[in-house]
């Protein structure tokens, strides 16, 4: 299948959740897009929506986390392997800026996997932009919420400085799972993505750009090891395959379901752990899409789970 690059360029903040307001992200993953993107199919027709759930569970359609760039240069998660950078070996303090990073620079990444990537670029991504944190009332109705004074709450946004922003890399099988990802991501871009969207966070536009040839590179479906660059669970059938010989980082992932027609008040979704981006596997699980729901409402609540995959070998 053709793999494709779309750049989101955000023209607001934004706010991507890590389970409190008070906390965020500057990503997104792939997850929250397809929810995201099953909303607005949603809003077209319920044929709309089945076309792109299926396109997804088929694999016609895969796409990445949301990952940073910077003008030209593009960031990969950085993989949970462990490697020993070679120049500055037995120094604390470089080995503290390697942990600490959470994405690798394309051209920097062969490097990287070889323990030669200079410790100046460990810190690239602090030109990517600022966070800041708002302070919000919750203005309700006094006899409703039982308190005398509206309560306030701090939300963090995300602020990405110009030529900068996420990028996602997306595989089609044809030119209708195309035209239907285009579609839909022009509905969302007006509406925006992540949370606090009411308050006008996450809107965007969107383009695409060549894929660097380090990335086309690597994902083919060679080499000993992968790395997924989204989030991913595989089916119960296949997750003791999945974790022989495997180096990951388990996230959980939860919220709130997004439809006012799931149940008179608003219900969380189930809990769901997975394998986070950057996870890498000797062997390769085609994932789910999960019903998250907790039967407590009235249709199913879908949460991606999908591998986008990516060789690691070095």
């Amino acid at each position: 299948m053709k793999t494709a690059l779309i750049q989101f360029e955000f023209s607001s903040g934004v706010h991507f959740g890590d389970q409190r307001l008070e906390n965020g992200r500057s990503t997104f993953g792939a997850d929250t897009l397809f929810s995201a993107l099953f909303i607005e199919a949603l809003k077209r027709d319920e044929a709309c929506a089945e076309a792109l759930l299926n396109a997804v569970r088929d694999d016609r359609l895969n796409f990445s986390d949301g990952m940073p760039f910077m003008d030209e240069r593009y960031y990969l998660p950085k993989p949970f392997i462990h490697i020993e950078n070679k120049a500055e070996a037995g120094d604390s303090s470089v080995k503290k800026a390697y942990k600490k990073m959470a994405y690798v620079a394309v051209d920097c990444f062969d490097a990287f996997l070889k323990g030669e990537m200079p410790l100046a670029r460990t810190r690239d991504l602090e030109a990517l932009g600022r966070f800041d944190m708002k302070t919000q009332v919750c203005l309700q109705n006094e006899r409703d919420s039982g308190q005398q004074e509206p309560e306030p709450y701090r939300v963090k946004h995300f602020y990405f400085n110009p030529d900068c922003g996420l990028y996602i890399l997306v595989r089609a099988a044809g030119e209708e799972e195309r035209q239907l990802m285009a579609d839909l991501l022009t509905s969302l871009s007006f509406v925006g993505i992540g949370g606090r969207r009411s308050s006008g966070l996450g809107k965007f536009t969107w383009q695409e750009a060549p894929v660097p040839r380090a990335i086309v590179n690597r994902l083919a479906a060679g080499g000993s090891l992968h790395m997924t660059l989204s989030n991913a669970l595989p089916a119960d059938g296949a997750l003791s395959a999945a974790l022989a010989g495997a180096s990951y980082k388990l996230v959980r992932r939860g919220g709130f379901v997004a439809s006012a027609a799931y149940a008179r008040e608003q219900l969380r979704k189930r809990d769901l752990y997975v394998f986070a981006a950057g996870s890498c596997f000797k062997t390769r699980f085609a994932g789910q899409v999960a019903d998250v729901s907790t039967g407590a409402g009235s249709h199913p609540v879908y949460r991606l789970a999908k591998p986008f995959w990516m060789e690691v070998s070095r």
